[in-house]
């Protein structure tokens, strides 16, 4: 009984390990679960060349959600500026240096750390950030 059961366990363990390896990828719906791996992202330089940016999903210059991710060149921040709708940021490594209004002052801005999530509302002004 003893060996039956771990013969049983073994058997388990075993189609986990293999059901969840990378070298049987299961199938899946992209149209329900989409993701893109970091070979998929396509960077594009802005005109100035002070940053890089990827469309992840959807399209920016449309109505309806979409995602970006911002890469900022080192000694580079942007200037005052506004959006036309509300935006969510997360911080995924680095610090972002946010400050706001008309001026542009980058010794007056404050420091987003990385895991950290900012919301930058219309009526709340220009964000911009610097490289720490």
């Amino acid at each position: 009984m003893v060996m039956m059961t771990r013969t049983l366990l073994l058997a388990v363990v075993l189609s986990i390990a293999v059901a969840g390896s990378p070298g049987f990828p299961a199938d899946i719906d992209r149209s329900v679960a989409d993701f893109k791996t970091p070979a998929d992202i396509k960077w594009v330089r802005n005109a100035a060349g002070t940053n890089e940016s990827a469309v992840l999903f959807g399209d920016p210059s449309k109505p309806g959600p979409y995602v970006t991710r911002v890469r900022w060149l080192p000694g580079n921040m942007s200037r005052p500026h506004f959006h036309p709708n509300d935006r969510f940021f997360v911080v995924l490594s680095g610090t972002w240096w946010v400050g706001t209004g008309d001026i542009y002052d980058p010794d007056n801005t404050v420091p987003v750390p990385r895991r950290q999530l900012r919301d930058s509302l219309r009526q709340q002004g220009s964000l911009r950030r610097r490289q720490e």
